[in-house]
């Protein structure tokens, strides 16, 4: 995607009335290469959203984090199909739920070790 495309995505979603506003910035090799103020920061009073606006970010940690790790296995620090219990040993005696929608003390342990990919996915396999 073109860094002109970024902010012009980002536009049909506020224009769509979808999104107030966003900022963007793209920055690679310690370089910027794309940033944008897209739509409004305040709706009511009609204030511009700027790449310096505050604002509030709720729920915001498995994607921050799936972002780290990822620019983490960008570097090569790590294999998705490695096991965490490289970093974080207490982890290598997991147990998994018989069933999804049982109790949960019924258990059973965990046939493999968890990966940085099991970590990274939106739902369970």
């Amino acid at each position: 995607m073109g860094q002109e495309q970024i902010a012009a995505t980002i536009q049909k979603f506020v224009d769509a009335g979808s999104l107030a506003g966003a900022a963007t910035l793209v920055w690679q090799n310690g370089q910027v290469l794309q940033s944008a103020g897209i739509g409004w920061r305040d709706i009511e009073r009609k204030l511009p959203m700027e790449r310096n606006t505050l604002f509030r970010i709720a729920s915001m940690t498995k994607p921050i984090t799936s972002t780290l790790a990822l620019m983490l296995f960008d570097e090569g620090r790590f294999g998705l199909n490695d096991p965490i219990t490289r970093w974080a040993p207490e982890f290598s005696q997991m147990r998994v739920l018989r069933s999804t929608t049982g109790a949960l003390d019924q258990t059973d342990p965990a046939e493999r070790l968890i990966t940085f990919e099991d970590l990274l996915r939106s739902v369970p396999v």
